[in-house]
């Protein structure tokens, strides 16, 4: 819900963000009172750049589909010159939605309570019966703003958004080379997750919970704990991938801001080449790779980002806060557009390791929740594995509550 009426005042803010404590995890309220899930959505969703889907859903002029963030609702849809616009969900006369269902097509956008008849770059074509001197250039939809990395789109509800050309120069350096404006979605899963959304972007930013919580992922991304020998391979390793991935021309750099962060590296088991369950190719190479290795692109965006992605397939991740101990996470599998299931990919092979693991991972935040729900909680230290990274989302959100 949003929390409309709540304030900094009614809430004391400034008193509960100074108990904040450094390299601390967070007071229980941050994560289960609804009056501050009402000021993480006016604070943060409403002032970030929010990922929302990718341009492969709109194809066509008024293919559209909606995003929903507290109550706001979005139509992201392609006009008439092939541009993507972002409409406010809400008809200028009495304030209807417009669109009710989560995707379509609409040659013209039509409001179901009084036809009023919108184009697909929000002006007001026909307002039926209205007096003539109504102006319908006054009347037309409400507009967010939009940016798009590679095919990837995001959106802001501010007036003034923050400058989103460090992002989109970062994260389109690395994502180019693997064809993402000519990729198809595959297959998406839908999770409702009972956690508050910081606990579940906190939890895919740190490791220190990967070795137990993610056999699966630690067998093929990370190093054995306190084995020396195999650390010392793991470094070798890397500086040869690493070499290998310049002579491909991929960008190695890493890309870093005060809210994201996206970058390289390669698998921790040699001669592996994709993110699956047995270490190969699940899908087709994307892009303009000529080698099947191009190690793992991976990389996040606060509030509601995260991307990972091998030569053959890509992931994206979004997360939606929805109520204080409630997450909407959305995770979409993307092929090479020429792909066809069944003969170039298995689904099942295709998400394993994704569904697997995020599916680990949306379980130790319902747990996590269930804790932190206590009345015995208090804030514990960070550990050293998670300075920096878990740490790094703890900080940035106490920042924007502060501004």
């Amino acid at each position: 819900m949003h929390c409309a009426t709540s304030t900094a005042t009614d809430l004391d803010l400034s008193s509960m963000l100074s108990e904040v404590k450094p390299g601390f995890c967070l007071p229980q309220a941050f994560y289960k009172d609804e009056r501050i899930h009402g000021e993480d959505i006016r604070r943060i969703y409403h002032k970030q750049w929010l990922f929302t889907g990718h341009e492969c859903q709109i194809p066509k002029a008024g293919d559209y589909f909606t995003y929903k963030i507290g109550d706001d609702s979005l139509i992201i849809t392609r006009d008439r010159d092939g541009q993507v616009q972002v409409l406010h969900n809400v008809c200028r006369h009495r304030g209807s939605a417009i669109c009710t269902t989560e995707k379509g097509h609409a040659s013209k956008f039509v409001c179901p309570y009084h036809q009023w008849v919108f184009d697909h770059d929000g002006a007001l074509l026909s307002a039926r019966r209205m007096p003539e001197e109504f102006d319908k250039k006054k009347f037309g939809l409400k507009r967010a703003h939009v940016g798009l990395i590679e095919g990837l789109i995001f959106i802001n509800l501010s007036e003034t958004p923050p400058d989103f050309t460090p992002i989109q120069r970062d994260f389109s350096g690395f994502i180019k080379p693997h064809g993402l404006t000519r990729a198809k979605i595959a297959v998406v899963h839908n999770y409702d997750t009972q956690a508050n959304w910081k606990l579940v972007v906190e939890n895919s930013r740190e490791c220190y919970h990967c070795h137990f919580g993610h056999p699966e992922y630690s067998a093929l991304m990370l190093s054995r704990q306190n084995d020396k020998q195999h650390t010392e391979e793991c470094i070798a390793l890397h500086q040869d991938r690493n070499e290998h991935y310049k002579r491909m021309d991929l960008r190695m750099e890493v890309g870093v801001g005060a809210n994201y962060h996206i970058s390289r590296y390669p698998f921790a088991v040699p001669g592996a080449v994709s993110e699956s369950e047995d270490r190969k190719l699940v899908a087709p190479i994307m892009g303009t790779f000529s080698n099947a290795d191009a190690g793992v692109l991976g990389g996040f965006h606060f509030p509601n980002f995260m991307i990972e992605a091998s030569s053959d397939h890509l992931i994206t991740f979004r997360y939606d806060a929805v109520s204080a101990k409630r997450t909407s996470i959305q995770v979409t599998w993307y092929v090479r557009e020429d792909a066809v299931e069944g003969h170039d990919y298995d689904l099942a092979r295709l998400t394993w390791f994704w569904k697997t693991t995020g599916e680990q991972d949306w379980k130790l935040a319902e747990d996590n929740q269930a804790g932190v729900n206590s009345t015995f909680y208090e804030p514990g230290p960070y550990a050293p594995e998670e300075i920096g990274a878990a740490s790094m989302l703890t900080d940035w959100y106490v920042e924007q509550l502060r501004s």
